[in-house]
């Protein structure tokens, strides 16, 4: 991390110069602002611990004053027994606040350097010089890939790796053994040679020290952690050597005369490769376990920069004793990880996929990893006000598994391969040349490339949610054949780990699948962005170091990502919009089109029960006496406070309406009475965890909320839409919304879910009718409770005779059955109906517009790139499931999304860290995934049904998005 005093002016500080270097970056300068605000507020902490300090002494003087008098001394006794326990709970809040000055320091980058070229586009990195051996030319070859020439030599077995391991397993056998050892001790050797001290490292580390040692993204997306029954033991499997290393010499000091320090690092390296899911997915390119051979040295400050020339020359001159074609390049600075000053990268050609990868790169991070790590340098002399520390630079020399696949490429022929010469001593039997044992299977990469199967065209993967169009035959009978096992059983896709699995299960050959489906290392079932293929869903918070957690739903034309702890769920799902299809002859057809009036799956024209409250008759017939007791009824179950005059908006049942949705009650349509678990589950609303609050005084109080609750998620959005390069313009509702997703095991409650986060808006801002949920959230019960007793009052009545009633089941409830909630307590709400008709716009037209025009009103600020409103959220119904809707986006494409919380997905613990934080995340688009519904997911269906809330102005919240 970068120094304290580099922000404050007074201890010489220049916060102008970090602010221009996150400019570089393209990393928000504000941050650089909030550092120095904690870096205040931590010191007024800090004084004010000083000043409680001085007043227990005085008191502790008075104290032993009485006592010499023999007085009583009880009433001072009780004063600085009060004083200790503030003082107590101010240290720790100071505490708090110095973690959390440490963690947003952490978040800024280093300095960058004057020479690195400054763009947020990698196609921009500058070329430095390229080489090649003589006579070689640098061109795509008609040639086997990497992995097809290890598979003609019998060197890896990856249909075994698949089945041990998972997604990228492998083994290495016979040559592929060797030339791997091959490469680790010839690296060794060479830097030995250089002057490095060979050191073989840990394989895993505790967390303390790789938290000063790794980005924050990198234990979302790179790490494995091993958990060992106290979490202070848990640790983290090592990404790079450059990892322990680092850590060799923390808190010691180092003289001029032992330096510079230089270290041969060997190690095996594990990575999530979260980010990563689709690409080089071909052999043992990128793995998640690999042998790696590292440069790292610690040197004299003054001499960082010679150092850093240094070690990119021995990379390079590896690689030329090799014979590899490469180039250097220097990486834009807004590719630059926090820790690097500058970088440069080594990619060796590839002659059969035809481009430059990347072997090495060589970081040189200055003081930034050894100050966190105190590794200081020299003795500090008095009348200096700063410590100093070595210079840290990290070098790849070999990452073996990758480097073999370029030496296999390169020096392929046809009838083997010929051992690049520093490695025949290395190798049994010193070999030149190792011929072919194995033929390749039929229709491989190369093969394929080439057109040599059957003059085959080559296959094409569908997008996600594309439905079959485009597909190969094989995915086409890959997701025939999911929905006839679903469609007929009407029960679960048990145990799917993941679409591809099912192929995999069926023919044995997970690698094969992928070859002969997804040539390019692409999936189906991997959504692209903006830069190239892209990550799988984030990790949840139960499994966030799991390598996949979402999948898409293997049912033809639905494309919603899913949980896989949550397949089974969404099946039961769509099994219950095929049993209400049967049940009314309708049949299910998931892909958008225009209907007629008339042959609409869906009432043409908006229900009654879908207008503005307002509009609807009052029952005339209803005693006032009957609206009264529901009244008190209603004041019973949720505690509510007697407000004397208040009534409630009585809105006549209407007859005959249509409920929305195929799937309208749900998997338990006719349940009488849920499990009794379940009901002790939901009374309760599942586990409670602590949480720190700052009461009114500032002074900490632990308090207790629902784990399925998440507050603070909006700041945190709205950050990742700044910082996410495919957003144009977003707006977003008041801050205050809570997230509420389901528990586990409970079913099919999303509708209540949707309610709850609702409320929260109502009681966060103190919005009209706040009063009657006494500051908290209602259950699923309390809120089956209220709809009944709205039903009571005769406000959307019809549910009552279209669901049998709810309470104490699991039925599904929709738009009609919250709008009964909320006007049952004069809480103001509009809903509305859209839906495709013949000749007119489609309906998720109309609900963009509609929910873009909604939020417009909220504000005057049409030229911010995230536009802040006072507005709540927005309860969203479509057939079979429903959200709330949070906000909407504009994409640089032209394409609409809504912003949403779905009550289907638990937020993955990389968000929820970020909640009261000022970050920058290098990722931004992977964590919006879960809260973006495009017309990938909303073309399917031809209505919608929108609730909103309509506060009085007066009870509008504040509009800061801030911590």
């Amino acid at each position: 991390m970068l120094d304290i005093f580099d922000f404050i002016v007074e201890k010489g500080g220049d916060p102008k110069k970090i602010k221009e270097s996150q400019r570089r970056r393209h990393a928000p300068e504000e941050a650089v602002d909030e550092v120095i605000a904690l870096y205040e507020d931590h010191r007024k902490t800090q004084y004010a611990v000083s000043q409680f300090n001085t007043k227990i002494n005085e008191v502790q003087k008075l104290i032993g004053a009485k006592k010499k008098a023999k007085e009583n001394a009880d009433d001072l006794l009780k004063q600085k027994s009060d004083l200790e326990l503030e003082k107590k709970n101010l240290i720790e809040l100071t505490a708090e606040k110095d973690a959390a000055l440490k963690k947003k320091l952490g978040t800024i980058g280093n300095i960058v350097h004057d020479s690195v070229p400054i763009s947020d586009n990698e196609d921009n990195n500058e070329l430095q010089r390229t080489w090649a051996p003589e006579g070689v030319t640098v061109e795509k070859q008609d040639v086997l890939s990497h992995h097809e020439v290890l598979l003609r030599l019998d060197g890896y077995d990856p249909e075994r790796g698949a089945k041990v391991v998972g997604h990228r397993g492998y083994f290495l056998r016979n040559w592929g053994v060797f030339l791997n050892q091959a490469l680790i001790n010839y690296g060794l050797e060479f830097l030995t040679q250089k002057g490095y001290t060979a050191l073989q490292t840990p394989q895993f580390m505790l967390k303390d020290y790789m938290a000063k040692t790794a980005q924050l993204e990198q234990f979302d997306e790179e790490l494995y952690k091993v958990v060992d029954g106290d979490a202070v033991n848990d640790k983290y499997l090592i990404a790079t050597s450059e990892q322990p290393i680092s850590a060799f010499h923390a808190n010691e000091w180092l003289i001029g005369k032992d330096l510079p320090v230089k270290y041969a690092g060997f190690s095996t390296c594990y990575r999530r490769e979260a980010g990563s899911h689709g690409r080089d997915a071909w052999g043992i390119f990128r793995v998640h376990q690999f042998e790696k051979v590292e440069q790292f040295l610690l040197t004299d400050p003054e001499k960082s920069w010679e150092a850093f020339d240094d070690m990119i020359a021995i990379s390079e001159e590896f690689y030329r004793s090799l014979g590899v074609p490469y180039r250097v390049v220097a990486i834009v600075s807004g590719a630059l990880n926090n820790a690097a000053a500058k970088k440069f990268d080594l990619e060796a050609w590839f002659p059969f996929q035809g481009e430059y990868k990347e072997l090495v790169s060589c970081s040189n991070c200055t003081d930034y990893q050894s100050r966190a790590l105190e590794i200081r340098y020299g003795t500090k002399l008095q009348t200096e006000i700063r410590k100093k520390y070595v210079h840290a630079l990290n070098s790849t020399l070999c990452a073996t598994e990758r480097a073999l696949c370029c030496l296999l490429e390169n020096f392929q022929t046809e009838d083997g391969f010929k051992v690049p010469e520093p490695l025949r001593k290395y190798l049994p039997g010193a070999p030149e040349f190792i011929p072919f044992t194995k033929d390749l299977p039929k229709d491989t990469t190369s093969q394929k490339a080439k057109g040599k199967v059957d003059k085959a065209p080559k296959p094409k993967v569908a997008p996600v949610g594309g439905g079959a169009t485009g597909a190969t035959e094989k995915l086409k009978d890959l997701k025939t054949f999911v929905s006839t096992v679903y469609s007929r059983s009407r029960l679960h896709l048990q145990r799917v780990a993941a679409p591809f699995q099912l192929v995999a299960s069926v023919t044995s050959t997970a690698t094969l699948h992928m070859e002969t489906l997804h040539p390019d290392g692409e999936s189906p079932f991997v959504v692209k962005d903006d830069d190239g293929i892209e990550a799988a869903l984030v990790a949840s918070e139960v499994q966030e170091d799991e390598d996949i957690q979402y999948a898409s739903c293997p049912v033809q034309g639905c494309g919603e990502n899913i949980l896989l702890t949550e397949l089974d769920s969404h099946i039961d799902m769509h099994a219950a919009e095929e049993q209400q299809a049967d049940d009314d002859g309708l049949s299910i057809n998931h892909q958008a089109s225009e209907t007629s009036e008339s042959g609409a799956p869906f009432e043409a024209k908006p229900s009654p029960a879908l207008k503005i409250v307002d509009e609807h008759r009052v029952q005339e017939n209803r005693p006032i006496d009957s609206q009264a007791h529901a009244k008190a009824s209603w004041r019973n179950i949720l505690k509510m406070p007697d407000l004397g005059g208040k009534t409630a908006s009585v809105v006549s049942g209407q007859n005959s309406r249509k409920r929305l949705g195929k799937a309208e009650l749900g998997p338990y349509a006719h349940e009488k009475q849920m499990p009794s678990w379940l009901v002790k589950l939901l009374e309760s609303d599942g586990e409670m965890k602590t949480t720190n609050r700052l009461d009114s005084s500032g002074r900490i109080k632990k308090v207790l909320v629902p784990t399925n609750y998440t507050s603070g998620l909006i700041p945190v959005i709205a950050q990742l839409l700044e910082q996410d390069r495919s957003t144009q313009y977003a707006y977003l509702c008041h801050p205050a919304v809570q997230h509420v997703s389901k528990l586990r095991r409970e079913g099919g409650f999303c509708g209540y879910r949707n309610i709850q986060m609702l409320t929260s808006h109502i009681i966060g801002v103190g919005a009209q009718g706040q009063e009657y949920f006494n500051g908290k959230i209602p259950t699923i019960i309390d809120i089956q409770k209220a709809i009944e007793h709205a039903w009571d009052l005769g406000i959307n009545a019809q549910g009552r005779i279209e669901t049998g009633g709810i309470l104490g089941t699991r039925k599904y409830i929709g738009t009609p059955d919250a709008q009964a909630m909320f006007s049952s307590l004069s809480i103001s709400c509009d809903a509305q109906a859209l839906r495709t008709k013949k000749g007119g716009p489609l309906a998720d037209q109309l609900l963009f517009q509609a929910v873009e025009t909604y939020f417009l009103l909220g504000t005057t600020d049409t030229q911010s790139k995230v536009r802040r409103t006072e507005m709540p959220p927005i309860y969203f119904q479509h057939p079979g499931h429903s959200m709330t809707i949070i906000g909407f986006e504009k994409t640089r494409d032209g394409s609409r999304n809504l912003i949403v919380f779905d009550p289907m997905f638990n937020d993955a613990s990389n968000v929820t860290k970020l909640v009261g934080q000022i970050f920058t995340h290098k990722s931004p688009y992977n964590l919006l995934k879960a809260y973006r519904r495009g017309l990938d997911y909303l073309g399917k269906y031809q209505e919608f049904e929108l609730l909103k809330l309509t506060p009085p102005p007066s009870q509008k919240g504040n509009t800061s998005l801030g911590n």
